[in-house]
């Protein structure tokens, strides 16, 4: 279409699934999973700054998360309108060309 667009159908919905995918990796690993025990970071202050650190890091990754889980949302509701605009328009061809054809009389003159 020159003066218009096209949507990639196939397109859309690889993008919504990839999005799907990642939210879904995300949310396997949380952040606060490689915090260590006391011991391993040598001193007390710098074991809690580093939880403190993930904490935020993960409040981080959620809304993300809820972004992304939109964002594919919308992808997804995308394609779907497109696809049932596409089938409303087929049947209405289709309709058209099973009865009498409307613009006969004005093609006939």
């Amino acid at each position: 279409m020159p003066d218009g667009f096209d949507v990639d159908l196939t397109a859309l919905d690889q993008a919504g699934q990839a999005i799907s995918q990642t939210m879904h990796d995300m949310k396997t690993c949380e952040v606060d999973d490689i915090v260590g025990a006391t011991h391993l970071y040598g001193h007390d202050g710098l074991r809690g700054a580093f939880d403190h650190f993930c904490d935020r890091w993960q409040y981080g990754v959620e809304v993300l998360l809820e972004d992304g889980g939109k964002i594919a949302r919308a992808l997804n509701a995308s394609m779907d309108a497109y696809i049932e605009n596409d089938n409303t328009v087929e049947q209405t061809f289709r309709a058209t060309g099973a009865g009498d054809d409307p613009a006969r009389e004005v093609a006939d003159g």
